[in-house]
């Protein structure tokens, strides 16, 4: 059994928690931004890792990056930087038009479905119109339009009663209300232990 003392530590006494989001990069020294930098560009190809496979390989997406009208004329803005000629949103792989087909493939080749088939796209690619894309792309799936109408089948499970009290308990935020946030906690309790 556990024995927790819980106590409040006021934000300037609690310097150590959230470190990141409390110590700005504007006067960063060099080697802060490097590593930042290394960083960033260690999980850009790890999303170029990702998403190639025997279909796309980046070879081929800096040389359709290259040819692709929309995305070499692209200047780098906030949103968009440019990384060994391919084009990237974030940490994201901008697929150019020639190869958006291929990329919608791969996606489309386990049959996930269409919300778990955008949660991957996103994560690893983009390009201006991707969620209806994949959409058209499941809708016209027969396969997809057949799954789709049977819901998996869940069996309904019933919380077991607890051998002794706060074997199990239920923990939640509520709030704010009148300007205060609540800890809410449901203890489950066997009416048969001793209280």
């Amino acid at each position: 059994m556990f024995n927790y003392d819980i106590k409040y530590c006021k934000k300037e006494d609690n310097i150590n928690a959230d470190y990141l989001s409390r110590a700005p990069l504007n006067e960063a020294p060099d080697g802060v931004i490097a590593a930042l930098e290394w960083e960033i560009a260690e999980l850009q190809e790890e999303t170029l890792h990702h998403i190639t496979s025997t279909a796309v390989i980046s070879a081929m997406i800096t040389q359709e990056t290259s040819t692709d009208p929309e995305l070499s004329s692209t200047c780098v803005v906030k949103k968009f930087t440019i990384s060994n000629g391919i084009t990237l949103c974030g940490k994201r792989v901008v697929i150019p038009k020639k190869l958006q087909p291929a990329i919608m493939n791969e996606l489309h080749m386990t049959r996930l479905g269409i919300v778990k088939m955008k949660q991957l796209a996103r994560n690893y690619c983009y390009w201006s119109g991707i969620d209806a894309d994949l959409q058209c792309l499941v809708k016209s799936c027969v396969q997809c339009s057949e799954y789709q109408k049977q819901p998996a089948k869940v069996k309904v499970h019933h919380w077991e009663i607890p051998e002794n009290n706060f074997d199990q308990i239920h923990i939640d935020f509520s709030g704010p209300r009148k300007g205060y946030q609540f800890l809410i906690v449901v203890k489950l309790i066997n009416s048969t232990a001793d209280e």
